[in-house]
């Protein structure tokens, strides 16, 4: 994926939590709803990034969150970005197509210490044999 000037800048004002330079660019006549980043919408970006304030302010510009910025969030830890995306009237029941909501990330798993409730390892590499790299 190869972003523009501006999309770029708005994917590194996300990065830097600039919310002045993103409020900026929508007043210079930017549509922040259209610009992609590496993972979709630019809301979406900001979600992956914990980045609530500058999700507010996109919230506030009628700019609609796609389902996947509840589920990044969610998959990242972000509890604020995600209390505000529900807060916002978010649906946390997504299609099956969409990448789950990982309640494992945002809340621990009962007897997540049991042997039997945990998930396979995985078998490769064997142990005992180290990896090339």
């Amino acid at each position: 994926m190869v972003l523009g000037a501006e999309e770029f800048d708005l994917v590194m004002a996300v990065i830097r939590r600039d919310t002045d330079e993103v409020r900026r660019a929508h007043e210079a006549g930017i549509d922040l709803a259209s610009a992609t980043t590496p993972v979709g919408t630019l809301l979406s970006w900001a979600a992956e990034w914990g980045r609530t304030e500058i999700i507010a302010y996109m919230l506030a510009q009628g700019i609609e969150a796609e389902p996947r910025a509840l589920s990044k969030a969610a998959d990242k830890g972000h509890t604020e970005t995600v209390r505000l995306l529900l807060d916002h009237g978010m649906n946390p029941d997504l299609p099956a197509e969409w990448p789950p909501l990982t309640a494992h990330s945002v809340a621990p798993a009962k007897n997540a210490g049991d042997p039997a409730t945990r998930p396979a390892r995985n078998p490769w590499p064997p142990r005992g044999v180290r990896s090339s790299s």
